[in-house]
């Protein structure tokens, strides 16, 4: 599956978490299909406040170069940490996108890429037979 990073303003605000968290969501829940990534939810330092800025930034910034494509939310440019993510996308090459068609259009042009290379999506029954093997998951 193509993985999407999302980029959002932080802050350390509670707001802007939650703004993450719905953005998020609302994506995956549109296209099953693509892994979405949020730093603030896949990150955990104990809180804002609890780890230096810089390597906070580090982290996201692995996450990030992981990805397959660089989703930017509204409000990036007031952000110092949206901006540095979008800078070093631009510089690894990750497809950026603003808004959902440009999105829809990133992701046509990725999967025509990569599934000519590695792209072999995970498919739920696949997934299923593995928890069989396994003895893991009873439903």
């Amino acid at each position: 599956m193509l993985m999407v990073y999302v980029s959002h303003p932080w802050g350390g605000k509670r707001g802007n978490e939650i703004n993450a968290d719905e953005e998020t969501t609302k994506l995956q829940f549109d296209y099953e299909d693509v892994v979405f990534v949020s730093p603030i939810h896949a990150i955990r330092t104990g809180g804002y406040n609890k780890v230096d800025y810089v390597d906070g930034l580090a982290y996201a910034i692995e996450l990030m170069r992981r990805c397959d494509i660089v989703y930017v939310a509204p409000g990036w440019r007031e952000s110092t940490g949206c901006r540095a993510e979008v800078e070093e996308a631009r510089r690894k090459n990750i497809p950026i996108v603003t808004n959902r068609q440009q999105l829809e259009e990133q992701l046509e042009r990725t999967c025509e890429l990569t599934s000519k290379m590695y792209y072999q999506p995970v498919q739920r029954q696949y997934v299923w037979n593995l928890l069989e093997e396994i003895g893991g998951y009873h439903a």
